[in-house]
């Protein structure tokens, strides 16, 4: 333990402490202001050596629009690329996923035994408070309006059940929302 204490402070853990420019003194709580003081200076002189730029050289104005594509007349839910944004080089990839759906991946599909078991268990108690109840039924009505989803009762799918399906709804409180459904 005297071998720590004895070693300078600026050479433990093989780092070397800051110093100040004027002195060259090791910084400690009564001398961070000046030190503070000196690498703004230091930063202010390496900023004036430094090139001016105009960040407006490249854009003079006078570029020429490119073509126009014609936009699909028909998408699913709200995104759907237009104008500049079908020329970017992901328009493809947008203009399928704006047509045929957005890939999500929602895990493993459930097997029938897993999907009924969750049904019997229900819910998330967060999904049972009243409040949650009517944000997501505020939520699911707009997805519904803008044709994003639609509900389906389960003795209509029962026997065909969708690949993805997922069944229990918890709702998350959420920091720019009322909650989150998961």
């Amino acid at each position: 333990m005297s071998t720590l204490w004895a070693t300078p402070p600026e050479q433990l853990h093989g780092l070397t402490a800051p110093r100040l420019t004027s002195s060259g003194q090791p910084v400690v709580g009564d001398s961070k202001k000046q030190h503070r003081l000196d690498n703004k200076r230091k930063r202010i002189d390496l900023q004036s050596e430094q090139e001016p730029t105009s960040y407006w050289s490249k854009f003079t104005g006078k570029e020429v629009m490119p073509p126009t594509i014609p936009t699909p007349t028909e998408w699913r839910g709200q995104m759907c690329p237009r104008n500049l944004a079908l020329h970017h080089p992901a328009a493809a990839t947008l203009l399928q996923y704006a047509t045929g759906g957005c890939p999500v991946k929602s895990g493993k599909p459930w097997t029938r035994e897993e999907i009924e078991a969750a049904i019997a268990r229900g819910n998330h108690s967060s999904a049972q408070e009243p409040e949650a109840i009517r944000f997501h039924m505020e939520q699911v009505n707009d997805k519904i309006a803008n044709n994003q989803c639609r509900i389906v009762l389960w003795d209509d799918i029962k026997d065909n059940i969708p690949p993805q399906l997922k069944v229990p709804l918890a709702m998350v409180p959420h920091k720019s929302r009322a909650f989150r459904a998961t």
